[in-house]
């Protein structure tokens, strides 16, 4: 599955590869934007709608970046309505 673009807030926008070397993402299919330099020891985040019908609620996912601006981790955060993991959009909604 690809990350939200903190930029455009596409979903399914980011690839990437994750390997013991670290997160590698590629640049945005939409925006072309890249999440491989950010604030130092800062965050990005990028929201979309839940999945769950007739819930108001939000998926996010939070970039994270070292104390050299590398994106250092990536992290997503359920519904806190109902829990889903999933957004609107990556189910076709």
């Amino acid at each position: 599955m690809a990350w939200f673009c903190p930029w455009c807030k596409r979903p399914d926008a980011v690839a990437h590869v994750e390997n013991a070397a670290g997160l590698h993402p590629f640049p945005c299919l939409f925006c072309d934007c890249s999440t491989v330099a950010g604030p130092v020891l800062g965050v990005r985040e990028a929201s979309r709608v839940c999945a769950t019908p007739r819930c108001g609620g939000l998926v996010t996912e939070t970039f994270g970046y070292d104390v050299h601006g590398r994106l250092a981790e990536v992290r997503r955060r359920g519904c806190p309505e109902c829990g889903s993991a999933l957004s609107a959009a990556e189910c076709g909604g």
